[in-house]
């Protein structure tokens, strides 16, 4: 017995072309997994499975060039180096900073600024 893998690809989405990629790997749905997995599905049918996953279900970062290269290995190569290609948070930035405690509440303070 020989332990293998090979990664299976189809044409790209728009994240893959995104990073200029012509192809995407094919990544199945969990409801999928059984077809794949059934020796006795037609052929037809387990290939209908191998379609560019939903772009907007994937996003991208860029790592680092020496994972190209096979004299390389480890987790680092895996680390993030910048920012992900679709931002998945949107922040908003507040600038209003008030310190609050020692009795003084903005109800107290509306009081003071209306001369009670």
């Amino acid at each position: 017995m020989v332990d293998s893998f090979a990664i299976i690809t189809t044409v790209q989405n728009k994240i893959t072309a995104a990073i200029d990629h012509h192809r995407s790997p094919v990544i199945l749905h969990e409801e999928d997994e059984q077809v794949w997995l059934n020796s006795e599905m037609p052929l037809a049918e387990v290939t209908d499975l191998l379609e560019p996953y939903p772009s907007e279900e994937l996003n991208a970062y860029a790592i680092s060039a020496a994972i190209k290269s096979p004299k390389t290995n480890g987790p680092e190569l895996l680390r993030p180096i910048g920012q992900r290609l679709v931002p998945e948070y949107d922040y908003e930035i507040y600038s209003h900073l008030s310190l609050q405690g020692m009795g003084m509440t903005q109800a107290r303070q509306r009081k003071l600024d209306l001369g009670f």
